[in-house]
Order: structure tokens, then sequence, then C-alpha cells
């Protein structure tokens, strides 16, 4: 039987609650009765979402509607934030929706969770306002301007939220940015350019064509760039050995990982790894 859970506090007339957590073991399958957004900020895992897997890391944040089964497996070193809302919570803080075409399912539509992915300036500014509410919302109980900040920290995060959100590829063509931010989202699993034409909806030569007007360069390095700034955030913030570093990233295998690392960035990753904890 999975276990059915109210937020940790009683939520007041916020209408929501934030909770930090530093994860290093599994959390079992549970359910809310209240809407659940979950956002990383280091570490990685595999999220089970209604019995459905799938790998989040810095950057990944999920939207999750009542009643939705979820929980994380394979953790290593997660820490994230949690903001837990009450379902009418749009209703109790005033807020319409009509203006925002089709964002409304965002919170309520038929698919139970939704998945986003935030990077370079908009992972950091989202973490740095995740922290702020945190912040205000523990720790600041005797500041007479706290629900007012509180409020107002929760819709910048919606103008966070709806700005990373997307319709579902299924229902448009993918542009070159939403390419890439698919690439980004997925870029630790095996991924070829056939796999990016029928997600976008469109021919390889299109996809090739549209993609380096925009990016200047294919689809594929693209993607290799991405892993390759990835190990090198690895290299330098975990203690991962560099043959799973490369498992992390993507690469088939680490020798292979390994010419890829030094092309690109001129040094080898073990090599690297030495110059910066000589700097430590």
């Amino acid at each position: 039987m999975i276990e059915i859970f109210s937020p940790n506090t009683k939520l007041d007339d916020i209408v929501y609650d934030v909770t930090h957590f530093n994860l290093t073991d599994d959390v079992s399958n549970h359910q809310h009765d209240c809407i659940e957004m979950v956002f990383i900020v280091s570490g990685n895992a595999v999220q089970v979402l209604n019995g459905k897997r799938q790998k989040v890391y810095k950057g990944c944040a999920t939207i999750i509607h009542p009643g939705s089964s979820h929980g994380f497996t394979e953790v290593h070193e997660l820490e994230l934030y949690n903001v837990s809302c009450v379902p009418d919570m749009l209703e109790r803080l005033g807020v319409s929706l009509a203006f925002f075409r089709n964002k409304r399912d965002f919170f309520f539509g038929k698919n139970l969770c939704s998945s986003l992915y935030f990077n370079g300036i908009n992972c950091y500014d989202l973490i740095n306002l995740l922290a702020a509410m945190h912040e205000t919302y523990w720790n600041e109980k005797k500041n007479e301007k706290r629900h007012s900040q509180l409020r107002s920290f929760f819709g910048i995060l919606l103008v966070f939220l709806f700005q990373a959100y997307r319709m579902p590829a299924e229902n448009r063509t993918m542009s070159p940015v939403d390419i890439a931010r698919y690439l980004e989202l997925h870029f630790k699993e095996k991924i070829t350019l056939a796999d990016i034409a029928e997600k976008a909806g469109v021919s390889v030569s299109l996809i090739l064509l549209r993609f380096r007007e925009q990016f200047g360069t294919s689809p594929m390095k693209y993607l290799a760039e991405y892993r390759l700034k990835y190990a090198a955030e690895l290299l330098g913030n975990t203690s991962l050995s560099v043959k799973n570093i490369a498992d992390e990233c993507g690469f088939p295998d680490s020798n292979y990982f390994i010419k890829c690392y030094k092309d690109y960035f001129g040094i080898s990753p073990a090599r690297q790894r030495r110059d910066i904890n000589q700097k430590m």
C-alpha cells in the first residue's frame, strides 16, 4: 500500500511551505494530498513518477499533482527543495491564469506530473529564489512583512515555471531551442540524430539546417559539448572516478570519454583533477 502524506507542517494562509533536504538514501513511493514542486539543487537520482523512471540532477524540476505516486531510487548526494501547495492555492492567492494560454493545465491538467529543466543563469537564479523562500519561511517568523514577501516570492516562482514550461512535443513541431532543451535534459541517455528527428517531427536534414542556423553547430556536437562541460563540473565538485563520470555523462566507455575530454579541453580528466586539487 502506498502511503499518503500531507506536508510536514500545517499550511497557513501563505498556502504553501518550503522544505530543504539532503538525501543519501532512497525514498519509497508515496503520495501527497497537495501539489508538490520538487527542485533538484545538486547530486542525482532516479525519480519514479507513477511507475515511470527518469534521471534527475541539478536543474530538474517536477510538479506533482495530488494523488500521484512518487519516490527516489539510486540516490547520490541529492539536494533538493520541496514547495508544497494546497490544491486551491491559486484561488487563495487571488491568482488567475486566464491570461496564461494553456498554463492552467500545468497545475490542473490531465497529466499528473510535469517535468521542467533549468540551466545556466536561470538555474542559478532559481536556486537563490528557493533559498530565500526557505530562509524567510522558517527563520523570519517575527518579520511583519513575511507573508507578503513569501507571496511575492511565489509569484516570481510561477514566472520561472511558466517560462520553462513547454507544451508536450507530440502536440507540435519542436524548434531548435526545444531540441537544445531536450538534449540538456536527456544528455545522460543514448541519443541519435534519428531520435531527435523523430521527437522534433521533421527530417534529419531539416534538423541539421535549423539547428546550425540557431546555434552555429550540429545537435550532436552541442550534446557532446554539454556532456563534457558537465563532466568538468563533476571533476571539480565530486570524488567520482573518471569511469563513473563517463557513465554519468552519457559516454559509452571511459577511454572514449578521456579522448573527447582531452580533445576539447586540451588536458586529460586525471590531469585536470590533479591541477584542481593542487589549487585547493
